[in-house]
């Protein structure tokens, strides 16, 4: 991914600064606002993942509405340099996506997606091409076969005839290499075997850049990669030398096991409580795109019908950034003590600073500094 800094606005690269500033300082009151912005358009997903098992399919109610999508775009998109349009559910099944898009593109901020390709929406995707809007592919079997097994409710065909004209376009734009990534999310020992051919796919059709996000989910789990450490091992140093043989990133979302914890990539503290804002599609404000589980609903920050300042420096949020100094365990979020107990590495902070640049693991560390033979 890329951000065109230069057509930012004044107020966009002043309020990314100010934010950058207040997180390095740790200060608690923050004079910017929220430059990177995730808006939950909707929490409706038809597809029935096996590892996902939603609770809902359809439902209009869970569907953002225009007015709160309205008070975002006057509050909140003027001063964000990236904005993410998506949640826990899939906005490609929005039949005015493209509508929901061109408006914030108004703005002149970088948008980007995260979806499966797995529905047929051509407008939504002919926005994505003109409007550069970079596109992070959830893409974790190559075989049709146990994707559709694994994806109940996508049809394999689709993602890869989505992918075929969002390439083929982004390659006449020369925007290909910026705009599209795969998510292997998650990356578990069921489809560990599956990376090799997924990265063959990505260089058939010229996709640079492959996340890999671990499985997260209980010890009990046996698809966990803690209990398969020697053959993940194998895997990641193989695929790491084949993605560098065909230009691949290869990024590693986390470290799955303490083995491969890389301290001087890991942040030693979070960035997200200074920089980040993430509206669900009641219009409810969080600190994190990572906290979206009704079970978090005890932090959020307040709502999009409050006012700013007293959402992004009201009590709440303070206590929450104090908490992310003090590294206060009581204090935080389960997933906030996660990701600092696995040493969570960049998403695309690395895009908004240099400073951030470290955060990003990439193929050569992967096949290079691996601790676990």
């Amino acid at each position: 991914m890329r951000i065109n800094f230069p057509e930012l606005s004044t107020q966009q690269i002043q309020n990314l600064r100010d934010a950058i500033e207040c997180y390095r300082e740790k200060r608690l009151i923050s004079s910017s606002s929220p430059p990177v912005l995730y808006i939950e358009l909707t929490k409706n997903c038809p597809s029935r993942c096996i590892f996902c098992r939603p609770r809902w399919n359809n439902h209009p109610l869970y569907t953002m509405s225009k007015e709160v999508f309205a008070r975002i775009l006057e509050e909140y998109i003027s001063s964000a340099v990236l904005v993410s349009v998506n949640g826990w559910g899939e906005s490609l099944i929005l039949p005015d996506l493209d509508e929901y898009i061109d408006r914030i593109a108004r703005f002149g901020p970088k948008i980007r997606i995260t979806t499966t390709l797995g529905y047929q929406n051509q407008k939504a995707l002919q926005s994505f091409i003109d409007n550069d809007v970079f596109v992070s592919v959830t893409f974790d079997y190559a075989d049709k076969f146990l994707y559709e097994k694994n994806r109940k409710g996508i049809h394999y065909d689709t993602v890869i005839r989505n992918l075929e004209f969002l390439t083929r376009e982004m390659k006449k734009k020369g925007t290909l290499s910026q705009n599209i990534r795969f998510a292997v999310a998650p990356l578990q020992s069921a489809n560990l075997s599956q990376l090799e051919k997924i990265i063959a796919i990505a260089a058939h059709y010229g996709v640079s850049e492959i996340e890999l996000t671990p499985l997260f989910a209980r010890r009990i789990n046996p698809n966990l990669l803690v209990y398969h450490k020697k053959k993940t091992c194998a895997v990641l140093i193989k695929c790491a030398k084949e993605a560098d043989n065909s230009g691949i990133r290869l990024h590693l979302h986390y470290s799955p096991f303490r083995e491969l914890y890389f301290k001087e990539h890991a942040f030693d503290l979070c960035c997200h409580p200074w920089l980040y804002g993430f509206v669900n599609y009641k219009g409810d404000i969080l600190f994190c795109d990572h906290l979206i589980f009704p079970r978090y609903s005890r932090y959020l920050l307040g709502s999009i019908y409050d006012e700013r300042e007293r959402v992004w420096n009201g009590e709440r949020v303070q206590i929450l950034r104090l908490s992310h100094i003090r590294r206060d365990r009581g204090g935080l979020p389960k997933t906030c003590n996660a990701c600092y107990l696995n040493g969570r590495y960049a998403d695309h902070e690395h895009v908004l600073a240099e400073e951030f640049g470290r955060w990003v693991v990439t193929d050569k560390n992967i096949a290079e500094r691996f601790l676990c033979r």
